[in-house]
């Protein structure tokens, strides 16, 4: 039986290499809708091929599904202001794995969230 995916639902996530840290930055990151998975795709596709860029839409995804962050300093120690849809605080690794675990939020089975 399909479940709606509730587009508001916040989830807050640790990248992999921050996870054993004492004080992680913690990102929120909720999942894109149909719709919007959709369209990034058609955004993001090849007009010759149809083909979907894998990079592009990671990035789309990362700027659609990161909603804030905490615990995420400067580089003198002040907290960074977070702008919807602006990654330029992250850098490359950082997006691609936002973006991937935004996909996979915006994916999961009624099985996956029992679980």
């Amino acid at each position: 039986m399909p479940v709606a995916i509730n587009p508001k639902a916040e989830t807050s996530y640790v990248l992999a290499a921050e996870r054993e840290q004492p004080k992680p930055t913690r990102f929120k990151l909720r999942p894109l809708t149909s719709a919007q998975k959709l369209k990034l795709m058609g955004r993001h596709a090849d007009p010759r091929t149809g083909e979907t860029n894998g990079i592009t839409l990671t990035i789309g995804c990362a700027e659609e599904g990161l909603v804030g962050w905490s615990d995420f300093p400067d580089r003198d120690g002040k907290p960074t202001r977070f702008r919807p849809g602006d990654l330029s605080a992250l850098c490359e690794a950082d997006i691609i794995e936002i973006g991937g675990e935004v996909w996979r939020l915006s994916n999961l089975t009624e099985s996956d969230e029992k679980n």
